[in-house]
């Protein structure tokens, strides 16, 4: 599944948080996003590699095309993996520090 988001105009944090949209919603393989400034290229691509995509830029005039290809696992899905649990008969040695 390929989507393309068209983000230009918008400022920072607006197209990280539409690609982390649809991220969570459609899990795509490729995602790619169109911005219209360096600043937000730079975020999408630095937000998409933390997600465990490939990234690739394309200028085109004034506009740039962060492309990002899934290459692992997403880091999002593999946090909210349950904790193993612990064998029979194991002690849990935690300790809690209350700070007054």
């Amino acid at each position: 599944m390929i989507n393309e988001l068209d983000c230009r105009g918008l400022a920072c944090p607006a197209p990280v948080l539409q690609a982390k949209e649809v991220l969570e919603k459609d899990a795509p393989d490729c995602l790619t996003v169109i911005v219209d400034n360096e600043a937000a290229w730079q975020n999408v691509s630095r937000f998409l590699e933390y997600r465990n995509f490939q990234v690739s830029i394309e200028k085109s005039g004034h506009d740039f095309r962060v492309v990002g290809t899934r290459t692992g696992e997403d880091v999002v899905a593999a946090d909210n993996k349950p904790a193993p649990e612990p064998a029979a008969g194991e002690r849990h040695n935690k300790k809690i520090l209350v700070m007054v």
